[in-house]
């Protein structure tokens, strides 16, 4: 009996090596393009969480915004598209010997823009132990390094609101009735800021605008439904009879339908200038209703009536007008 030793020819032999090599690069690459996707998806949901803890972060502190006071009857400063500046309690304990009893702090979130790939959102802080809040800085650039804001700190990066042809903001809010869309656009505006009602954040992220995936949008809003509104301060034209100077605040009004108090101050001829603070100059008279009939005796020429009223919540308006006593 006779034994075959038939094999592979060096040809065939090649070819299923080279077939093999074809498969096991295939299947090398299917892996490959698996783990690059992967790491890419991984990166995208590490800023995403980033972004969204800030998000979450800045609507806390938000619906902890201060409330309005007498000093400073808008508790946000600045609300642009890309610039958010506002009051709000300090989480921290005061300093021992602080005057700021309610331990109010301001803080800034604004959109560093310089790299529209990357663009970063920063936090920075004003503290102070005074009783009254000093101004906030007007300092527009972000982050600012001047010394007026704390050291800043980096709340999220590879944000992409600004890589489109139109910047999309970060910051929207409600324009109050009265103002116009340039006026809530622009968000200096303090009469327009004391009287806001909603804020919203949207954050746009991209770890990598070139590839995939795509980038991902984050939304939120805060409503201020129980934040106190400044009144508003309203006088008739002041009339003369008899050596009476009479005027009526009836038309003074309270957007979240408070009572008022009124105050009444005889200025004379002396007219207030402005910034002037309460009845500087003149004298402050008793009546304390919304109508007033105030005795000028021998006065003649141009006086100047002022009224002030305030609010359950210690927000005060003020209005002057003239009068002419012949």
């Amino acid at each position: 009996m006779t034994r075959r030793e038939d094999g592979f020819t060096l040809v065939e032999l090649l070819i299923a090596v080279s077939l093999m090599l074809l498969v096991m690069g295939a299947a090398f690459e299917v892996l490959r393009t698996f783990e690059v996707t992967s790491s890419r998806n991984t990166k995208q949901n590490d800023a995403q969480d980033q972004a969204r803890n800030a998000i979450d972060l800045i609507v806390k502190r938000l619906r902890n915004d201060a409330s309005p006071t007498p000093g400073s009857p808008q508790a946000i400063d600045r609300a642009t598209a890309a610039d958010l500046i506002f009051q709000t309690v300090d989480p921290a304990d005061p300093p021992a010997g602080s005057q700021n009893s309610h331990n109010i702090m301001r803080v800034r979130y604004c959109l560093d823009a310089s790299t529209p790939a990357n663009e970063r959102l920063y936090v920075q802080q004003q503290k102070w132990t005074s009783a009254v809040a000093p101004p906030a800085p007007t300092e527009t650039f972000c982050p600012e390094t001047s010394g007026a804001w704390s050291a800043p700190q980096v709340m999220a990066d590879h944000v992409t609101n600004g890589i489109t042809a139109t910047p999309r903001p970060v910051w929207t809010v409600d324009c109050p009735a009265g103002f116009s869309a340039a006026v809530c656009a622009d968000g200096t505006d303090p009469q327009m800021l004391a009287e806001i009602k909603r804020i919203g954040v949207t954050l746009f992220v991209d770890r990598d605008p070139s590839k995939s995936p795509p980038e991902t949008r984050l939304t939120s809003a805060v409503f201020f439904r129980n934040q106190n509104a400044q009144p508003t301060a309203t006088m008739s034209q002041p009339t003369v009879a008899a050596g009476h100077v009479y005027a009526n605040g009836g038309s003074s009004s309270d957007p979240d339908a408070d009572r008022l108090y009124y105050r009444w101050c005889w200025y004379g001829a002396n007219a207030p200038g402005p910034g002037a603070s309460w009845c500087a100059g003149g004298a402050e008279l008793p009546e304390r209703s919304m109508g007033l009939d105030y005795d000028a005796g021998a006065f003649h020429g141009t006086g100047w009536v002022g009224l002030r009223v305030q609010d359950t919540g210690g927000l005060v308006s003020y209005d002057v007008k003239s009068v002419v006593l012949p």
